[in-house]
């Protein structure tokens, strides 16, 4: 059950360099999409991780170092 995600972000080359509307416009596309038999979220923001954080921010997160990986994470939110 998927319905109370707030956050939706995308990461990858192909969301990275399309445009931006476009990128988007495919998470959005993914998100109403019920074939898959998943209760989808019912308002979540969508982003795309254009800088390639969430590699980082995860790796962060699993080494110790949460504080760090906390602020870039607010700073993907924030700048997304």
């Amino acid at each position: 059950d998927l319905t109370r995600v707030g956050l939706v972000i995308g990461s990858g080359g192909v969301l990275r360099h399309a445009d931006p509307v476009a990128a988007v416009a495919l998470l959005h596309g993914v998100l109403s999409d019920y074939a898959g038999g998943w209760r989808l979220p019912d308002q979540a923001r969508v982003l795309i991780d254009r800088r390639y954080l969430l590699a980082p921010i995860g790796l962060l997160a699993m080494t110790g170092r949460p504080a760090v990986a906390r602020a870039l994470a607010e700073d993907l939110v924030a700048g997304g």
